[in-house]
């Protein structure tokens, strides 16, 4: 088995913000006297509890990526993250497959808000483990970029299964190339992630490899709220 790399940061390295869960809501008012504004900064002062973040990678040698058929090698095993994918993976010289989560609490007080009837509750707390969840992921992307800076290697944006024409049921062939279980978390039949505030993908690694500025450049997913995000930011 390819070695696994374990990570479980601090949350103050994560560098979540209330702003990033108010520009999701497009929260324009930000005051007490907005009920949105006052339950994020509820929520937010509550993100200690809340997060149980930890993640990793394997990274596997000499793939062969074949982008005619959409399928990349690693060895004796195989992923099919399609065309568009294996076009972005073009070049490289190992790729590392990451996964990393924000751990169950989200979910859980999101489902005992819901049950109590305090939907606002329910749903900001449910946002920031979204956010939480993309902030472990590029934690991840981050500490691999370090690990090839080193190396005098670039890497890649990272892809996951459900975006670019990865097809979800991906997550399987994903999980098979890490240890049982990685980082507690777990794949449901219907190709689901538990705990549920979890991310998984690959990243490219190699000296001819680019990393774009933005993903959303590359995904085609219209109604993602980063995609949000980053429109009124730009």
């Amino acid at each position: 088995m390819t070695e696994f790399r374990f990570f479980r940061p601090e949350l103050s390295v994560l560098d979540i913000r209330i702003d990033n869960a108010l520009d999701m809501f497009r929260a324009e008012e930000r005051s007490d006297d907005n009920p949105v504004y006052s339950e994020a900064k509820s929520v937010f002062e509550m993100l200690p509890e809340l997060c149980d973040v930890r993640g990793g990678y394997a990274i596997f040698d000499a793939p062969e990526i074949d982008n005619s058929e959409g399928i990349i090698r690693l060895g004796d095993k195989m992923i099919v993250p399609r065309r568009k994918v294996c076009g972005y993976m073009k070049n490289s010289e190992s790729i590392a497959v990451f996964i990393g989560t924000a751990g169950e609490n989200f979910t859980t007080m999101t489902r005992k808000c819901n049950s109590e009837g305090d939907y606002l509750k329910g749903y900001v707390i449910d946002a920031f483990g979204s956010i939480t969840a993309e902030r472990m992921a590029e934690y991840l992307q981050n500490a691999l970029q370090a690990e090839m800076d080193a190396k005098g290697l670039n890497i890649t944006n990272r892809y996951s299964p459900g975006y670019c024409n990865w097809h979800l049921s991906g997550q399987k062939k994903l999980f098979e190339l890490l240890p049982d279980n990685p980082c507690d978390i777990t794949l449901t039949d219907s190709m689901l992630m538990m705990p549920i505030k979890s991310v998984s993908g690959i990243i490219g690694i190699g000296k001819k490899v680019k990393k774009l500025e933005y993903a959303c450049a590359v995904c085609n997913d219209t109604n993602c709220p980063y995609r949000n995000i980053l429109s009124r930011n730009m």
